[in-house]
């Protein structure tokens, strides 16, 4: 899950430059953890002036899927040899990413924790209305 201040920075970089890129693998990987986690694994070159630079994030934050259908569906998305569009970092260019800005399941996660926290400060902060003191 992304922290409030990665969201913060994925926001900003939304804005970044783009450039053509073209998808040179596409697979998804299996991974065991806790939990099974199934991951696209997408790599792409792109041109930032005169130098080529390969990268594989696809965004910022994580990209790990519960359901093997959901990243097989991602990774279905870049199959190998797709032009694509990428953003990149105008002072760094060997940072880029497919998908730039807030993915919305980043923001529905950090609602998410946001009322948990929220709901666990109300019932250890709030008075019962009905709870009497002991004598």
């Amino acid at each position: 899950m992304q922290s409030v201040g990665e969201s913060a920075a994925a926001y900003r970089r939304r804005r970044w430059p783009t450039t053509d890129a073209e998808v040179t693998r596409s697979t998804v990987s299996y991974l065991v953890g806790g939990k099974r986690h199934y991951e696209p694994q997408i790599t792409y070159t792109y041109r930032v002036g005169d130098d080529v630079y390969i990268n594989d994030r696809l965004w910022f934050g994580s990209s790990l899927f519960l359901r093997q259908r959901s990243a097989l569906e991602m990774a279905n998305r870049y199959p190998v040899g797709a032009h694509l569009r990428v953003s990149y970092s105008p002072e760094d260019p060997h940072s880029s990413v497919i998908q730039p800005g807030i993915q919305s399941e980043s923001i529905a996660k950090v609602g998410l924790a946001a009322g948990i926290m929220l709901a666990v400060w109300l019932l250890g902060n709030v008075r019962r209305p009905f709870a009497r003191a002991m004598p």
